[in-house]
């Protein structure tokens, strides 16, 4: 990503990896959204079934899948 970024004409700032910590708050963050709409709506709700079977499948591929494999990182770019 840094050398596409360089080869478009930027030139990085700031370069950090993100820790297991930032990880874990970010995908805790998504699934309180699956886990805020199910406690507003009623469990009979048209959208609801949907709604768990997707909160499921992001709980399981985090836990049992990908938590520590993927990173993240966040670059600051300026334009030169």
């Amino acid at each position: 990503m840094l050398d596409i970024a360089v080869s478009e004409g930027f030139r990085p700032v700031h370069v950090f990896e993100a820790t297991q910590d930032e990880w874990d708050e970010f995908e805790s963050g998504y699934s309180a959204c699956y886990a805020t709409w199910l406690s507003e709506h009623p469990p009979d709700h048209p959208d609801a079934a949907a709604v768990r079977e997707m909160a499921k499948r992001q709980r399981e591929g985090y836990f049992r899948g990908y938590r520590g494999v993927l990173g993240m990182a966040y670059f600051a770019f300026v334009a030169v």
